[in-house]
């Protein structure tokens, strides 16, 4: 799976993640005055919920590109740097839409949902690499009886 996430990157990794980054640029654009409150929850679980898928695809984005190796191998950090720095940028630039605001804690929630998300990126990738591995290590075992 993973092999194939990298060799089709940008049908399952770019394209969604450039697509779900305009909807969220889009939605934290519009004012709060003209939206129907769906929600029933509070927005820090929104600002939570919405960083988690961003930077689940920046995770996947980063791991599977192949151009820069130091970037690749520590996905983890360049994932949170990337959403936690856009994380501020959002809250800034939503000061300036009407019936939004900037708030440090939108940002932390912002930041929670980036670590979560990260987090199960990395889960995902370690988590194929470890049956990838296994499968390895058993297909060698068999041929090694032969």
């Amino acid at each position: 799976m993973l092999k194939l996430i990298k060799e089709k990157r940008i049908l399952f990794v770019y394209i969604p993640l450039v697509l779900y980054w305009i909807v969220l640029f889009i939605a934290t654009s519009l004012s709060t005055e003209s939206l129907p409150k769906p929600f029933v929850f509070s927005d820090k679980v929104a600002h939570l919920l919405a960083y988690l898928v961003l930077s689940f695809f920046v995770c996947l984005a980063i791991w599977a590109q192949e151009k820069f190796q130091l970037v690749s191998r520590r996905y983890f950090f360049f994932t949170l740097f990337i959403v936690l720095l856009y994380g501020i940028f959002d809250e800034i630039h939503q000061s300036f839409i009407p019936g939004r605001s900037c708030e440090f804690l939108d940002w932390v929630a912002d930041a929670v949902g980036a670590i979560i998300g990260t987090l199960l990126a990395m889960f995902l990738i370690v988590r194929i690499k470890q049956k990838i591995n296994a499968g390895t290590l058993l297909e060698q075992k068999e041929n090694t009886k032969c």
